[in-house]
């Protein structure tokens, strides 16, 4: 068991430093690759990743349930934060898949311009914890 947590913190740690990079950089390399079409790979990496942290952070609130009280309010905020993050991910990326264009609405745009950094924090944060609790 502990190999998985750490491989999954592993993936991601991994999935978030490409997501922060390619989000912060991609308008250097926007005449070689197509932004939009990384997004389109990268989608599938996150969507994963987000489910992972779902599944990470339910069963740290479930653990937590015994816990002191800083204990529960951190697993039941990285859960809600997760939730979030997850609910405003699928509902953009699915809109995403079903645009019969390469337009995007602005609405959809900043939307992305606020849940690519969650990712990032959230696959951090999910991943650090996995790594630090690997052996229990």
């Amino acid at each position: 068991m502990d190999v998985a947590k750490k491989a999954l913190a592993v993936y991601l740690m991994a999935a978030a430093l490409v997501v922060a990079a390619h989000f912060m950089f991609s308008s250097f390399y926007r005449e070689v690759v197509d932004p939009i079409a990384v997004w389109g790979v990268l989608d599938w990496f996150m969507a994963v990743g987000i489910v992972a942290a779902l599944g990470v952070h339910a069963r740290r609130v479930r653990a937590a349930d015994e816990a002191s009280g800083s204990a529960r309010l951190a697993a039941n905020a990285a859960l809600w934060i997760t939730l979030l993050l997850a609910l405003w991910f699928f509902w953009n990326w699915f809109d995403f898949l079903n645009l019969e264009t390469d337009a995007q609405s602005v609405v959809s745009q900043t939307i992305w311009a606020i849940i690519d950094p969650l990712f990032v924090v959230v696959a951090c944060a999910t991943g650090r914890y996995l790594w630090q609790h690997a052996d229990g």
